[in-house]
C-alpha cells in the first residue's frame, strides 16, 4: 500500500488508530457508566459495599485501558527516522 491508501511510510494506516479506539469505546463506555453510577449512589446516600468494590476495581481497569491506549497512540504518532549513512552504523561493517 501507499500513502495514497492511507498508509504512511511505516506501515501505519487508519485501522490501527480506529480498531484500537472502537474497543477502547466500546469496553470503556459501560466501565465509566457504572463507575459514574456508583458515585452518584454513593453521592445520593445509599452505600453498597459490594457496588463500590466492583466501581473500584473497573475504575482501575479503565484507568489501565487508557493508558495501554495511550501509550499505543503516543508509538503510532511518534516520527520513526529512517536510517541513513551517517546515522546506519551498521551500514559500515557489512
Amino acid at each position: 500500500m501507499s500513502e495514497a491508501h492511507g498508509v504512511d511510510a511505516r506501515g501505519v494506516g487508519p485501522r490501527w488508530l480506529i480498531l484500537p479506539l472502537t474497543v477502547f469505546v466500546l469496553v470503556g463506555a459501560p466501565l465509566v457508566l457504572y463507575v459514574w453510577e456508583t458515585v452518584s449512589e454513593l453521592l445520593g446516600g445509599h452505600f453498597d459495599a459490594r457496588s463500590l468494590a466492583i466501581a473500584l476495581v473497573l475504575g482501575a481497569i479503565f484507568l489501565s485501558a487508557a493508558s495501554v491506549l495511550g501509550r499505543h497512540l503516543h508509538q503510532i504518532g511518534s516520527p520513526h527516522p529512517r536510517p541513513t549513512k551517517e546515522t546506519d552504523h551498521g551500514a559500515a561493517a557489512r
